[in-house]
Order: C-alpha cells, then structure tokens, then sequence
C-alpha cells in the first residue's frame, strides 16, 4: 500500500484497514499534524469508526490525550489496561467497546513529528507486535513525506509549466510587437528609399539626357538592389518574428509557407503529408505547433546533414499527430537528454502546456523522428482565442 497507492489519503486509508484486518485491531487511525504544529488532524480511520469528522478529529496541544503525549514526547504511548487508564476520560465507552489494548506511535522524521499512528484492540498486544507497529509507524512515516515530496514536486512543476506559458506569450506578444514595427517602420521607410530613388534616377535623367546618363545608371542600380535586399530581408525577418500568414490563412497554410522557405534556403527536399485537412487548434495552441515544427525544420537544417525530410500530419482514433523525420546522421538518447539542448527543452515544453505528447528517436546514421501528438480533446470549435 505504501508503494504503490498515488494518492495520499488512499494510502493511509488503506494502510489503517490493513492494520485492522491483520492486527486483529479494533480500529485504526493515523493523524498528520497541521502547518503550525498545534493541532493533529485525523486523515484515516478503519474499523469500528471510520467518520473523519467526530469529536477526535481534530487533536489539539492544550488537550491531555494520549495522542498528543505520543506526538509531544516522540515516544510510544502503548499500554494494555486501557480500562482505568486516566488519559481515557469516557470508561464507560470503554466497557462498552470492550477496549483492552493501545498503542499510539509518533511518526517521526529526521528531528520531526509528523503526525501519530494509533491502534486499538479488544485483545493484548503483544510485545513482539508492539516492535512491528514500532516499525510500521516508521514506513508510514517515510511514505507521508514521500507523498507530500510529490505533491510539492507536482505543484512546482505545474507552477513553472504556467510561468513558462507566460513567458511564450509574453515572448510572441513582443516578437508580433517588433515585427509590426520592422513592417510599419523600416519596411515604409525602405519604400519611400526606393520611390525617392527613382524619383532622383529619372530627375537625373531628364537634366543629362540618356547618354551623360547611362555612366550612374549602373551606380542608381546597385543602390536599388541593395535597397530590394534590405525590404527582402526585412519581410523574411518579419515572417520569422511572427509570421503574418498563420494569422491570415491558417496554420496548415503557414506549415505550407514554413516548408517552402526552407526548401529554398536548406539543401534538403521537404515532403508535407496532409492527411488531415483541417485542424481546429486555438490561437495559442497554434503558434506552439507551428514553433515546434520550425524548431525541427531548423535543426535538421543546422545539424542533420540531410538529403530528405517529411512533414506529416495524419489523424488517429484518440489524436492528431505531427511527425517530422529526415534521414541525417541521426541523434542519440544522451544527445536528446542533454541539459544544453535548449531547442528540444523548449519543444517538450510547449508540448507540456497544453497536455501534449512529444517524442524524440533517433539513430546513428539513420536519421531522427520528433512524433507530435495532440489528443482529440485539445481540438474544438473555439479557433479563434
């Protein structure tokens, strides 16, 4: 029960029936102590009570019980002559329950108490079994402060997984903020260069006439050239920062243009398999799509060595799946595991943020496969937040 329940109040709901059944106890209860470490807050009880609620739910420091010796002394509080035992105020329950025997062990960790573990019985307790519940007070204490290790691990992991969301829609929101002012700015400015230039070219002409003129004719060239490389590499920046097609056409049409651009610039053939059609990912979950897919695009362009690639999109019974392979040199586990690659970080955790699956395989010289895949449930009419 210790090892394999997930949950924590299963497990010591769990581990108390045990107790009953195998002990032969009357009833069992396990108590965790609360935050300001005055109060013992019951957490599981088996046998003839199981209400979480009753009067002994809550265990406070200014009451003289036998719980709370267990949890102040970090001792055993054990004994089998319950009857007459002045930290036992209602005999009369005791009669009536034929209570006999109790032992209370504090679950101790390291220096602390962590809460109290506590058993009774109709029958003695014998001396050997006291040493066994010594010992289980003692896994059951490791096995609270291994669920408790989880939860805070869950809970950072869910924190970071919503500071890293933040921090890619802070970063998009900042890309489409520069790229609008790459376009609006300098691409504006790098036209009215080029109108200004011509403007000047045909003045230049019509004051020297066609054959003075034809000496700068080369020079008005080259600087018109120079002026169409700079508005090139200006809307190539501005499609890279946040590419304007994927806002006005859709993502299976910015995957198309994605594809495009590096066949032109890569030397390696790209294939796009659309065997899906239409996908209905929202706003955000698109951009973290089409960002995945330009991660991989870019490194098989970078590193891979390829002479082929494939960008795949097919539809399975519980998902969609994007799956990106080449037949490069291919990468290896220790490859993918390391703490240095950023690119792969950054992939998983987008795939993270919206529940997603991503997997990497590789092998030595025959390439590598990043397999996406989207369960059903993130697709929907909402396609536009």
């Amino acid at each position: 029960v210790l090892t394999t329940e997930t949950n924590l109040d299963r497990m010591l709901q769990r581990c108390c029936e045990q107790i009953v059944r195998h002990l032969g106890a009357a009833f069992a209860r396990i108590w965790t102590i609360n935050e300001s470490r005055d109060c013992l807050h019951l957490k599981a009880s088996a046998g003839l009570y199981t209400n979480l609620n009753g009067s002994r739910s809550r265990i406070s420091s200014d009451g003289d019980t036998k719980i709370w010796q267990a949890y102040q002394s970090k001792s055993p509080f054990i004994t089998n002559h319950v009857n007459g035992d002045p930290h036992v105020e209602d005999q009369g329950w005791v009669e009536r329950e034929k209570i006999r025997s109790f032992g209370g062990y504090p679950l101790v960790l390291g220096d602390q108490v962590i809460g109290v573990f506590a058993m009774f019985s109709r029958i003695a307790i014998e001396p050997d079994e006291f040493e066994s519940m010594e010992l289980l007070a003692h896994q059951i204490a490791l096995g609270i402060s291994r669920k408790w290790s989880e939860v805070k691990q869950k809970t950072l992991q869910q924190r970071l997984g919503a500071l890293t969301g933040h921090l890619q829609q802070v970063q998009e929101q900042e890309k489409m903020h520069l790229a609008r002012e790459l376009h609006d700015e300098l691409g504006q400015q790098l036209t009215a260069a080029t109108l200004e230039l011509y403007n000047l070219r045909e003045n230049c002409r019509e004051r020297m006439g066609d054959e003075p003129f034809s000496d700068m004719e080369r020079d008005f060239n080259e600087i018109n050239q120079a002026l169409q490389t700079m508005m090139d590499t200006t809307e190539s920046m501005v499609m890279g920062l946040r590419p304007v097609i994927l806002d006005d056409l859709g993502l299976l049409a910015a995957l198309e243009w994605l594809i495009d651009q590096y066949a032109d610039q890569s030397a390696f053939k790209i294939d796009f398999i659309d065997q899906v059609g239409r996908l209905t990912l929202n706003h955000q979950q698109s951009i973290a799509l089409y960002r995945i897919a330009q991660e991989c695009l870019t490194n098989i362009a970078r590193h891979a060595k390829a002479t082929q690639a494939s960008l795949r999109l097919e539809r399975r019974t519980d998902s969609v799946d994007m799956t990106i392979a080449d037949n490069g040199i291919g990468l290896v586990d220790s490859e993918i595991d390391q703490r240095k690659s950023f690119g792969i970080l950054g992939m998983k955790e987008r795939a993270n943020l919206f529940g997603w699956e991503l997997s990497i395989r590789g092998s030595t010289g025959r390439g590598t496969t990043v397999i996406l895949r989207i369960p059903n449930k993130n697709e929907g009419p909402d396609n536009d937040d």
